[in-house]
């Protein structure tokens, strides 16, 4: 069964009537029905739809391969406003520890690469949102 994330919409629907996101094996899938406003607060949050806190779009570095807890992200990063009270933040959320192989550590370290070329760039991004000016 698929629960409506917003007030407005509490509906219940079954599998077959709507598309679902992996769920790690939780007994619940839940997704949005129908498309949500995007944030009319910022134009960097990626949140969309009645929402307090405010996040930019997860910049994620994916795992060499899923962890049993954490999932298929090693790390993420992202501009944060959790209390909706404008003191935003830059977030670095970097999940666990997993064994992996010499080539699996060489692959992974090709896209640690190009996340870290990514977060200058958010970097960047939060700097201008914050002070109106980039270094």
């Amino acid at each position: 069964m698929t629960t409506v994330a917003t007030p407005s919409e509490a509906t219940m629907t079954s599998p077959s009537q709507t598309e679902q996101r992996p769920t790690a094996d939780l007994p619940i899938a839940y997704s949005l029905v129908g498309t949500a406003a995007p944030c009319s607060a910022h134009d960097w949050c990626g949140e969309t739809g009645p929402h307090a806190a405010h996040l930019s779009t997860p910049l994620a570095l994916p795992s060499p391969k899923p962890h049993p807890y954490f999932g298929e992200c090693a790390a993420d990063a992202y501009i944060a406003d959790v209390d909706g009270d404008g003191d935003l933040s830059l977030a670095l959320d970097v999940g666990g520890v997993i064994d992996v192989t010499p080539d699996e550590m060489r692959a992974w370290t090709a896209k640690a690469r190009a996340w870290l070329n990514q977060l200058d760039a958010l970097a960047t991004q939060f700097e201008t949102v914050t002070t109106g000016t980039q270094a």
